[in-house]
């Protein structure tokens, strides 16, 4: 045979044998890992990381490759020489290699007879470790010199796990010197607990205190971009970057989940202001006469009261001042279509539905009319927790929009029909615990309620915030003499450990998975964050918080019943309804 025909013959034995190869080195291996020593390196190949088969007919056709884990014991002793091993030494095929051939390519049937096996293999040589899963990820292959760290999320954190997963390079992040400089080495110290307290000091005034908005503008504005694409990409991959380092901060401790939520809502004020004003520099003259006033950008919801978890909703107003509502609904546009590119991929911002339009853009005139009068109460509700991130045009944009804003949580009918609807809602009927952490007596939407009714009660007293945490409206509400010091320390410590709970979660856990499914690390880290000591201990004090609060606010609600008349409308000292 010669010609085109021998050519082709070749190439058919010669994809035959490699394919071959690729099949049987897959098949005498498959789900087998080798595991990390306590040095860091990983133990050496051994019989137990290759599986057996002892089948005479097979062995003489495939010259003993059966006996693979002997090759693995003594990688120079010939193939035809090659001993058994038995079950106590590795693990064994179901069937020969003749017969595994042939289930190795029907996907189906191979995961079925041979998962199970892998299972029992890792239950006999590797009893002490339950969780396989960093082992089995594909970013262990991409990063092997940072499996420590791979184990770490994988155990305690599945949310940030399935980032890692996507993302490989987030693990990079972790060799920056802002994240080495503050995650000091154990040893360092006379003893861990003086190194945990210095771990979590440095960390804590860099990210609370050191490292602002106005810094995190500079470090981005000190990066070259080329136009508005290049530049919601250069600050979402910078954000998750620093959003990476910070829930590192918080698995191990340095940061409490209320100051990661703090430092979270910098990093998203400060990538939403820097997307917005490349938007602004690219469009806004084509778009918006020269003199035309101006436009503010205001988010509302946990980015607003400095509350943000990852995930975080990322929903946003706009008002403007001067010039015509098509040349604003146009900027407007673009801003928005910035922002929904910046929330896909990211661990701060929760995915923009392509399909949303946003909120309609209204002047201020017509945001005043709108919330002083026709809004429904759950847009106005809104408006207690919302806080302007950027101004374009003139310079007074953010102040006009804060005075509209509070006019019209000081007076009008839309707020007088919110403040009966909150007096009304619901107060949660769900057993207490942590899975009913959201819609218990007492939980976070009971709590929430009460604050923002509390607020809107103050009205020229509340906080000077914008959009003021639960915690800090119970704390000016006792100032003002609203209701009893006792009861608003119990109502604040209850918003705070709720923060802390919803924060964590956020971090640890995907949006479908509930309480009951974490591991013991996730559930560990869980209790850490909230200052208990173990899940448990958790669990007892959410049953107790509810509880508690929920007579404080069955309470005052009580105190508002019996009030006397005649007080002129206003609430009594100790009434927040």
């Amino acid at each position: 045979m010669g010609g085109i025909w021998a050519a082709l013959a070749y190439a058919f034995l010669c994809l035959g044998a490699v394919f071959s190869m690729k099949i049987s080195n897959y098949m005498q291996h498959y789900g087998l890992r080798r595991i990390r020593l306590r040095s860091g390196r990983f133990e050496k190949v051994r019989p137990r990381h290759s599986w057996n088969a002892n089948y005479k007919f097979s062995n003489w056709m495939f010259f003993n490759m059966q006996r693979h884990p002997d090759h693995h014991a003594v990688a120079s002793r010939p193939y035809p020489l090659l001993q058994n091993c038995g079950p106590d030494e590795s693990p064994q095929l179901p069937y020969s290699y003749a017969k595994m051939f042939n289930l190795v390519v029907r996907p189906k049937r191979w995961f079925a007879t041979m998962d199970p096996l892998v299972d029992q293999w890792r239950a006999q040589f590797y009893p002490e470790i339950e969780d396989w899963s960093a082992y089995d990820s594909l970013v262990s292959a991409a990063r092997p010199e940072a499996f420590d760290t791979i184990v770490e999320v994988y155990g305690a954190a599945p949310r940030l796990a399935k980032w890692i997963e996507r993302h490989p390079e987030l693990l990079d992040s972790l060799q920056d010197r802002e994240f080495t400089d503050l995650d000091l080495p154990q040893g360092f110290g006379p003893d861990p607990e003086a190194e945990s307290i210095a771990r979590r000091g440095l960390t804590r005034l860099y990210w609370t205190h050191e490292f602002g908005v106005a810094e995190m503008k500079e470090r981005i504005a000190e990066i070259p971009v080329q136009d508005v694409r290049d530049a919601v990409e250069t600050v979402r991959n910078w954000s998750n970057d620093k959003a990476f380092q910070i829930a590192m901060h918080t698995l191990r401790g340095n940061l409490s989940p209320v100051e990661a939520g703090a430092a979270l809502s910098n990093l998203a004020d400060a990538s939403i202001a820097a997307v917005l004003s490349a938007v602004a520099d690219e469009f806004a003259d084509r778009l918006v006469p020269r003199g035309g006033g101006g436009v503010a950008a205001a988010v509302l919801g946990d980015l607003a009261s400095r509350e943000a978890a990852p995930g975080a909703a990322l929903d946003i107003l706009f008002v403007y001042e001067g010039s015509s509502d098509d040349s604003y609904d146009g900027l407007c546009w673009h801003f928005l279509d910035a922002l929904r590119e910046l929330s896909r991929d990211s661990l701060i911002f929760a995915p923009i539905p392509g399909r949303r339009k946003g909120r309609p853009v209204r002047s201020l005139a017509g945001f005043a009319e709108h919330y002083g009068t026709a809004a429904p109460a759950a847009e106005l509700l809104e408006l207690t927790r919302a806080r302007c991130v950027f101004q374009h045009g003139a310079a007074d944009m953010g102040q006009h929009f804060e005075a509209a804003r509070r006019e019209a949580l000081g007076a009008g009918a839309a707020r007088d029909t919110l403040i009966a609807e909150l007096r009304e809602a619901s107060n949660g009927a769900a057993e207490p615990g942590l899975s009913a952490l959201e819609g218990m007596r007492g939980g976070v939407q009971h709590v929430e309620r009460t604050a923002r009714l509390l607020q809107l009660l103050l009205a020229g007293d509340a906080p000077d915030d914008p959009a003021p945490a639960a915690a800090s409206v119970f704390r000016a509400a006792a100032a003002q003499g609203r209701i009893a010091e006792d009861a608003a320390a119990d109502l604040a410590d209850a918003a705070t450990l709720w923060r802390s709970l919803r924060g964590a979660l956020r971090l640890i856990a995907e949006g479908g998975d509930s309480v009951e499914t974490l591991g013991s690390g996730a559930r560990a880290v869980l209790a850490q964050s909230c200052g208990r000591d173990d899940f448990d201990a958790l669990n007892a004090a959410v049953v107790e918080t509810a509880a508690r609060v929920a007579a404080d606010i069955a309470a005052l609600d009580d105190a508002a019943d019996n009030a006397p008349a005649g007080n002129g409308g206003a609430a009594a000292p100790d009434d927040p309804t």
